[in-house]
């Protein structure tokens, strides 16, 4: 993430495509998790994309 800060004007925005972190109820987090995981696996499979959880994107870029 710290390579996409650097050419971003001061002020500006970064917009990331992704899934976002499960926020709501029980069943709906369960849900949410699951579809991440198995398109987490047929991304792997299809394209060679590295394994990993949702990540918070929009936390870590408060930081810069």
């Amino acid at each position: 993430m710290e390579h996409l800060t650097k050419p971003a004007k001061k002020g500006g925005n970064i917009v990331v495509g992704d899934f976002s972190l499960p926020s709501c109820g029980i069943v709906a987090k369960l849900f949410q998790s699951n579809y991440w995981y198995i398109a987490d696996i047929i991304f792997f499979v299809m394209a060679r994309n590295a394994l990993h959880p949702v990540y918070d994107h929009q936390s870590y870029m408060q930081q810069f």
